[in-house]
């Protein structure tokens, strides 16, 4: 009996093929014209990819042969991966409507364009992670908000192109969300608070940190979200210290957390009410 004459799903695939390495697969792969059947059949049964953690290893021809001959995922983890390019993952995409779990964190060499297929032919997806993506504009989240329905996280740190107008419209398509992760927008203010505390009722998990344009108004606003469970407002220069103490008795199971830069030796932070956040004063003047 030969390694082929085993049973490929039973046992190669989950009692072999699965403890390889990227790099062995591929080695496995170029043996024998069986051998490459057998890693294809594999491939075409994954119901997850994890490729940020093969960054080293995988080439973009290697890619294509993953992306062509998987058919079965519902995860895909790409984040930090530089070889990823848009007609990468649109054959990805096409080839796996059974997605539910997409991460993209910091892959910036991508466009709004290699998201098309992912938005027409994913309809069940659940998680979206595209932090650290510049390349994602409003028009992009317009086209998910009319083409998709069963979003409950998303992740745009840093996505320095959305504001109020799309992020609004966006939430108000999707009831089901309950992870929101918009850090370091310094474009967004309290009308995409008011538009989660509308639509998003079922709101558990919440990161806003760094929001210099957020402030108590919109914070009170969450007040809505009855399942709220974690908020981070660290470094949002428009939120009073006192904020965090009166939304831990407004909130009773919110777990709540506000760090604020430490001032640099012989300075202080105040509050300016007139021109709202926290600034550095010297301590001498504070004290005058």
């Amino acid at each position: 009996m030969e390694l082929l004459d085993l049973n490929w799903e039973d046992v190669l695939h989950r009692h072999v093929l699965s403890h390889l390495s990227m790099a062995d697969l591929f080695h496995l792969r170029a043996v024998s014209t069986g051998c490459r059947a057998l890693v294809h059949s594999y491939f075409s049964n994954l119901l997850e990819l994890n490729v940020s953690a093969h960054c080293d290893q995988l080439t973009q021809d290697a890619f294509k042969v993953i992306a062509t001959n998987t058919s079965s995922l519902q995860t895909f983890i790409g984040d930090n991966c530089g070889f990823l390019e848009d007609n990468l993952l649109k054959v990805l995409f096409m080839n796996n409507p059974k997605l539910k779990v997409v991460h993209l964190q910091s892959c910036k060499h991508l466009t709004p364009a290699s998201l098309q297929p992912l938005i027409l032919n994913c309809k069940g997806l659940r998680v979206l992670n595209l932090r650290g993506c510049p390349w994602l504009t409003a028009g992009c989240l317009q086209t998910f908000a009319l083409h998709q329905s069963n979003l409950e996280e998303v992740h745009f740190e840093s996505c320095l192109s959305l504001n109020d107008a799309c992020l609004e419209h966006f939430f108000s398509s999707f009831s089901k969300m309950q992870v929101v992760q918009f850090a370091h927008l310094h474009s967004v203010t309290d009308r995409t608070l008011f538009a989660l505390a509308k639509y998003c009722k079922n709101l558990k998990n919440l990161d806003i940190s760094n929001c210099s344009q957020i402030s108590d108004q919109g914070l009170t606003a969450l007040a809505k979200c009855p399942n709220l469970q974690y908020l981070r407002i660290s470094y949002c220069s428009g939120v009073r210290s006192g904020t965090t103490t009166e939304l831990s008795t407004r909130f009773d199971r919110v777990q709540i957390e506000d760090k604020r830069p430490p001032p640099p030796p012989g300075w202080c932070i105040k509050w300016m009410p007139r021109n709202p956040g926290w600034v550095f004063h010297r301590k001498q003047m504070v004290q005058a």
